[in-house]
């Protein structure tokens, strides 16, 4: 087949019958609906998008009526016709029903306009599908049922340098499915994967809930030495902060399931240390 594409002859060509029942215009994005074998040579079968998780290819700077052949793009670079307002660093991705492209949809990298008049963009398929966000005040609220989740705008964080993160000025949807709130506290960053067409939870970095307030060096004692007796007190820099009779391991695990302190030379009852 000649490859009508040659203004961009730096791209590969992959040929394609549009099985769509439209015309495909110039530089728009369409679904991959399988292939076609006919003659021993693979033909992708392309549609107008149906959902934002399909596969995808991009059509040429040629036309494509319905029922004939033309040439696509599969990346990882293209450019790409898109609508509404796109800028740089931007992740778009094909709208449902159209032939374009749009922010917040997908997870196309812009890497620049090249044709603001006609809404040409040259895009990248990312080496990853994942990004890190941070959450509005609040976070991501919890779930609204088993089969149904909940959403918040969050801004895309990128590394300014190594080791380094900071807010790209861009923002997207994403979901959380879990059965609490997430990203609520502390910096509210987190990490969303691609799936199924949107960005979904997958980790958080939250502040740990708060201990109790307690200052200084302290130990739990025995308040009897008899043996078997199981009262003791816990005793802080600042004072005593208790008295509990109750058995030794099970107040000693206790209070380290509260964070309230950390154990340590745990022996015998008479001998039993911990740091507060």
């Amino acid at each position: 087949m000649s490859n009508p594409q040659k203004p961009l002859s730096n791209y590969q060509w992959f040929p394609f019958i549009n099985n769509s029942g439209e015309t495909i215009p110039p530089f728009s994005i369409f679904q991959i609906d399988g292939i076609d074998t006919t003659g021993n040579q693979i033909v992708y079968k392309a549609i107008k998008p149906t959902w934002a998780g399909a596969q995808y290819a991009v059509n040429g700077p040629i036309q494509v009526t319905s029922g004939k052949r033309g040439e696509c793009c599969l990346g990882p670079i293209f450019i790409v016709k898109y609508t509404g307002t796109v800028v740089v660093n931007d992740f778009v991705g094909p709208v449902v029903s159209t032939w374009t492209v749009a922010r917040g949809v997908g997870t196309f990298k812009v890497l620049g306009i090249g044709d603001s008049t006609n809404n040409l963009a040259s895009v990248r398929i990312p080496e990853s599908n994942a990004i890190q966000f941070k959450a509005p005040s609040g976070g991501i609220p919890a779930r609204v049922s088993s089969l149904e989740g909940s959403s918040a705008t969050c801004d895309i964080l990128t590394h300014s340098s190594v080791g380094v993160i900071a807010l790209t000025g861009v923002s997207v949807t994403v979901y959380n499915w879990a059965e609490e709130a997430v990203c609520a506290d502390g910096d509210r960053y987190g990490v969303a994967n691609w799936c199924g067409g949107q960005w979904e939870v997958v980790s958080e970095d939250c502040t740990s809930p708060s201990a109790p307030t307690v200052s200084g060096i302290g130990y739990i004692a025995p308040l009897s030495t008899v043996p078997g007796e199981n009262t003791f007190n816990a005793v802080s820099g600042s004072g005593s902060i208790g008295v509990f009779e109750t058995d030794l391991e099970e107040f000693l695990s206790s209070v380290e399931a509260d964070g309230a302190v950390t154990m340590a030379g745990i022996t015998t009852a008479s001998t039993a240390t911990a740091v507060v």
